[in-house]
């Protein structure tokens, strides 16, 4: 049997689900209000918790390559360069749209 790499490994952190940082609604508002799709949220959502591309591939049954598309074209579509500039986006999205 071949030994697993370290960097092969999924952290246990990155698949356990965890408690939503943004409630339903509020992630429809803002995946309305930035033009986002169901996948594209669903991507964003594993990015919120933490989640490395591996573990997203892992968690919606997708490649990794296909998850590396996905947040490369989420960056474009919201003009950002990386996880924290897009965190912030969400975030300044969802205050923007409090009532």
């Amino acid at each position: 049997m071949a030994r697993q790499h370290k960097s092969d490994r999924v952290p246990i952190r990155e698949t356990t689900p965890q408690r939503s940082v943004l409630t339903e609604a509020q992630w429809g508002s803002v995946a309305e209000a930035l033009q986002l799709s169901k996948r594209e949220v669903e991507v964003i959502r594993c990015i919120f918790n933490g989640s490395k591309e591996l573990a997203i591939a892992q968690a919606l049954k997708i490649s990794q390559h296909t998850v590396h598309a996905h947040v490369q074209r989420i960056y474009n579509k919201l003009d950002v360069h990386g996880h924290e500039e897009l965190i912030i986006r969400i975030f300044t999205t969802c205050l923007s749209l409090r009532p």
